[in-house]
């Protein structure tokens, strides 16, 4: 019996559309004829989620289009549905399913990037944060800088202050020579003086592409001009990566990302 409701949902398409473009942090929702609704779908996915999804490390939730009608399944899904920075929709096409529930509830805090997939048998639907927008997180030619032993940042996007943080999104392109648990980021706020005001570092992920979202805390950060720089080095000799900027070719190992003005609140 179960290998038939494995059958049922096209988890396969749905893994292979997703898994080059899906972060683990994202939440992806597979609407369709799932047993039951939940993580993974409950035991009668398991072996095949652990199968297409768990290397990747993303767990899939589940709607069964029996029970998406039920105020309790609407509740348990946006109840999963926090911060994350994108959501993905799956959803099985031979069904007339009324999700405006949750399309009503996405919109509030996402916008609408349209399909990344049209098959006969699924639709595969992106939303992501309002904040960043549907261009941020498209993986571009062009990247702004390019590291040594194939690091690249692609892209940066700098919004709004929320919370007395500064939310900064990098798109990372990594190459499969690039050692891993080896480099961090850092991301460094100065003022015109060239003093350093603020600075957040993490680990550079490991994936092929990846989107970070890095909140700069600015709450004592007074108002005025300031340069958002970044680095990558050595996690352990602390040395820094060298590379150069895209656009005009300038090399060095500190580079300028975007530059701020913080007004009074």
């Amino acid at each position: 019996a179960r290998a038939d409701y494995v059958d049922k949902f096209p988890l396969q398409q749905a893994a292979v559309d997703l898994l080059d473009v899906a972060q683990p942090q994202d939440f992806i929702l597979l609407i369709g004829d799932a047993p039951v609704t939940g993580w993974d779908g409950g035991r009668y996915f398991n072996d095949a989620y652990h199968y297409y999804f768990a290397e990747h490390g993303t767990r899939p939730y589940f709607i069964g289009k029996g029970s998406i009608r039920a105020s309790s399944t609407q509740a348990a899904v946006l109840e999963q549905i926090t911060d994350q920075l994108t959501i993905w929709i799956a959803q099985e096409t031979q069904y007339n399913i009324d999700r405006a529930w949750l399309d009503t509830y996405l919109l509030q805090d996402y916008a609408y990037c349209g399909f990344i997939d049209k098959h006969s048998n699924l639709t595969i639907e992106r939303f992501v944060r309002a904040e960043f927008g549907c261009d941020a997180f498209d993986q571009t030619d062009n990247p702004l800088i390019q590291f040594d032993l194939g690091i690249q940042l692609a892209s940066a996007t700098v919004t709004d202050i929320s919370d007395e943080s500064l939310p900064v999104l990098i798109n990372w392109r990594l190459t499969d020579v690039v050692p891993p648990n080896t480099y961090s980021v850092s991301l460094q706020m100065l003022n015109t003086a060239g003093e350093k005001v603020s600075q957040v570092d993490y680990a550079l992920p490991l994936r092929a592409f990846s989107n970070v979202v890095t909140m700069l805390p600015v709450a004592d950060v007074p108002p005025g001009t300031y340069y958002l720089m970044l680095t990558v080095y050595n996690s352990q000799t602390l040395e820094r990566l060298t590379g150069r900027v895209m656009a005009d070719g300038t090399g060095g190992d500190f580079f300028p990302i975007k530059t701020l003005t913080l007004e009074t609140s």
